[in-house]
This record gives C-alpha cells, sequence and structure tokens, in this order.
C-alpha cells in the first residue's frame, strides 16, 4: 500500500488510511492502541511511502508480546469511524498546506514529477485537496481490503522470545483475513477484492 499503487482518483488514499489505523480501532473500545502503548513506555507510528505503508513501535523487551498483539489487532480491526475521517481530512489538508509551503519539499516534488513523468512514480504521496476531500468510509475501506491481499512483513529486532512471537503471529491469524470482511459488510458481487484472492507472505527477522 502506497502512492504508486493508486489511480488519478485515488490520490492520496495510502496515506489517509495510514492515519486511519492509528485512530479507532474496533477492538478497542474505552482507549486508543497509541495510549496502551504508550502507557507501557513505548510509541507506535506509521508512515506511507511511494512503495509501502509501514506501522511501527517500540517497547521494552518484556512488553514485546503486547506490541506485536496490538500490531495486527490495529492491522486487522481499523473501525474506520466517520467522525475520524472528517476530522483527519483536515488534518492531511493541513499536511499539504504545510508542504506547499516547504520549498525544498515542492522542488522535490517537481523535480520526481519530471524524471518520472506518466509514471506511477510521480504521484504525490499526500495526495491532493480534491482527492482527500471526496474520500469517503466505502471507499477507504474497499482500497483496504484490496491491498491486504498484497504481501504482508512483520520485521522484529531486539531481545525477543522468537518461538512466542511466532506463537502469538499464528494464534492472531493474520493470514486469514474473512473476519476482517465480515466486520466491513460492504463489499458488492464484483469488487476488486475477494477473501480467499490474498497470499501473504510474513517474515519474522
Amino acid at each position: 500500500m502506497g502512492s504508486k499503487f493508486e489511480q488519478e482518483e485515488e490520490s492520496g488514499i495510502s496515506h489517509f488510511i495510514e492515519h486511519m489505523l492509528l485512530t479507532s480501532n474496533l477492538k478497542y473500545h474505552k482507549t486508543s492502541t497509541r495510549q496502551i502503548v504508550e502507557d507501557l513506555g513505548g510509541f507506535i507510528n506509521a508512515f506511507t511511502t511511494k512503495e509501502f505503508t509501514c506501522i511501527h513501535g517500540k517497547v521494552i523487551s518484556e512488553y514485546s508480546e503486547i506490541l506485536v498483539e496490538i500490531l495486527i489487532d490495529i492491522i486487522k480491526y481499523p473501525a474506520f469511524k466517520q467522525e475520524d475521517i472528517e476530522r483527519e481530512k483536515n488534518v492531511i489538508l493541513n499536511e499539504i498546506q504545510s508542504f506547499n509551503n516547504n520549498g525544498m519539499h515542492v522542488c522535490q516534488q517537481k523535480l520526481l514529477k519530471n524524471l518520472f513523468k506518466g509514471h506511477p512514480l510521480s504521484n504525490e504521496i499526500l495526495g491532493n485537496r480534491d482527492s482527500i476531500r471526496k474520500f469517503n468510509r466505502e471507499q477507504l475501506i474497499e482500497y483496504y481490503l484490496e491491498t491486504l491481499n498484497r504481501e504482508i512483513v512483520i520485521c522484529i529486532t531486539g531481545d525477543f522470545d522468537e518461538e512466542r512471537i511466532i506463537d502469538i503471529i499464528n494464534k492472531k491469524d493474520i493470514f486469514n483475513k474473512k473476519d476482517i470482511y465480515i466486520q466491513f459488510e460492504i463489499l458488492t458481487s464484483g469488487s476488486r477484492s475477494t477473501p480467499d484472492a490474498a497470499q501473504h507472505l510474513i517474515r519474522v527477522l
């Protein structure tokens, strides 16, 4: 999930979804995933590039298993609440404005536009004002479900019990996306996404 995979009308949708993943979650109702990790003395964050979206976090070793569970839940159970969507639209529009006020960033983007003219790598990660304003819940969810049909890589470094972490990943069953599709129940016949279409690779390093 990165900007190079987006069609013109989807400009910025990967970055928008990145924001949504760290807002409300269907599994955590009383507090945010970010707050849970911060209460452990750690942090979680995310970023989007032209080629991928990364959700990452850091905690002391004794909480590594909790962090892995939360990161997987972030992927599996985003809520995509309407109020969150409207709020993040304003956040991202402000990001775009800040970007446009930074001469270095503008120069870099113009260079990329010319270098990769007509190629998906010329797509802007943040998108544009028109596309951001037009995004709706169904569009965001459908695009997200489609991206789950691509490769997922889990990378872990530091002091952790490899067998226990692999056991958690297997129990969380991130390979099985059917429960994610059931949560949303918006896909109709002929949609681009199907739960059985996924082939995923998880690497624990």
